[in-house]
């Protein structure tokens, strides 16, 4: 683990050199961490690849950002201090709405976008938010969120894995995370994306349904959508190799 504007990466480099190849960023999503992307996305193989801690998640200190906007700023300092070149960021959920956001205020540090189980505005079950804001009611609200973030047929051991580490989660970070997404519709903006963008979900998405990713390729000028088959919106827990094909196509598009 590696540390800059007090966020803390990981950093793979994948081990091959490619002169101009943008390094691919992975974004997590609402609760999590890093260690929500497989390793089969961590360590893609041929690809600078960072994975950061988004404040208050992980290892990364902090309480977290009520907006979008506000996770995009962080962002976007962390990859200044890196000096990053433009990069492909690759956002899950909550993830893939700073992602939007980061493209829409720095258009020159997008090379690239990869958006799984999100769109362009992020719509939460009141009662969700209601759970979540009742210490007493945690339990409940975890439950939910955990039963709508995967297939039917989902491993029990994944499950179980993905709700321990989400009970892990600070509950008022958690809170802010999906208040944030609450708060984010920037639909009529999308327009303005000039990036190329590769738009994924598990066809069995329960929590950013399959309408609402292909709503948002059909608005992103230079989108491509994807469905990927048993799978949630966990999508890249449940189908790693899936969808580490479909990003490896991707990245090769645009070498």
């Amino acid at each position: 683990m590696a540390e800059a504007a007090g966020l803390a990466y990981a950093h793979v480099s994948g081990g091959i050199a490619r002169s101009g190849r943008p390094p691919l960023i992975l974004i997590h999503g609402a609760g999590g961490d890093r260690t929500f992307w497989p390793p089969q996305l961590r360590r893609l193989p041929g690809e600078e690849v960072y994975a950061p801690d988004l404040p208050g998640h992980g290892a990364s200190p902090g309480e977290g950002a009520t907006t979008i906007g506000g996770y995009a700023e962080r962002l976007l300092d962390w990859a200044r201090a890196l000096e990053l070149r433009p990069a492909v960021w690759a956002g899950h959920s909550m993830g893939g709405a700073i992602v939007l956001m980061l493209a829409l205020r720095a258009p020159r540090q997008a090379a690239g976008l990869v958006i799984l189980g999100a769109g362009s505005r992020m719509p939460v079950d009141p009662n969700l938010l209601a759970l979540l804001g009742d210490p007493a009611q945690r339990e409940v609200a975890l439950g939910k969120i955990v039963r709508g973030s995967f297939s039917a047929g989902a491993p029990a051991s994944l499950v179980g894995l993905a709700a321990r580490r989400l009970a892990e989660a600070d509950p008022d970070v958690l809170l802010r995370d999906f208040t944030a997404c609450a708060r984010f519709d920037e639909t009529a903006r999308m327009v303005e994306i000039r990036a190329p963008a590769l738009v994924l979900c598990g066809r069995e998405d329960r929590m950013t349904p399959i309408s609402l990713n292909r709503d948002l390729a059909e608005r992103l000028p230079r989108a491509r959508f994807e469905a990927i088959e048993a799978a949630g919106h966990q999508v890249m827990l449940e189908q790693p190799a899936q969808v580490a094909d479909a990003l490896r196509r991707f990245l090769n598009e645009l070498d």
